[in-house]
């Protein structure tokens, strides 16, 4: 193949005109995120925790509480559990829904490389 191109870069091309024609920007996200999920497992990084919960691991979904998501609070007050459902592809996550707990990458003692080198 001497194109000197890559299939990704192809297909994100692809990907982008397919969506700017249709109007709807959910195909390049859903493209997008998984790149972004792909990248990060192959160079051995950890996503934010944030960024995770942020998108349908099944579907890669961005995920927007009433537009392409559900969420529920289920549980008694001592096991209390956030489920969030996709509307696209129906999986469910379920997450401890502690007020008091704080993720690591929260906390004010977590330092990161970006802010060891200032």
């Amino acid at each position: 193949m001497g194109n000197g191109g890559s299939s990704s870069a192809r297909n994100a091309n692809l990907t982008v005109a397919q969506s700017s024609s249709s109007g709807s920007l959910q195909p390049l996200a859903r493209f997008l995120t998984k790149e972004m999920r792909l990248v990060a497992r192959k160079s051995v990084l950890r996503l934010s925790p944030h960024v995770k919960h942020s998108h349908c691991r099944a579907c890669s979904t961005v995920l927007q509480a009433g537009v392409s998501c559900t969420v529920r609070v289920k549980g008694k007050k001592n096991g209390r559990r956030v489920i969030t459902t996709c509307l696209f592809c129906g999986a469910q996550t379920r997450t401890m829904a502690n007020p008091n707990h704080q993720l690591f990458v929260d906390k004010p003692e977590h330092t990161t490389i970006s802010q060891n080198e200032e």
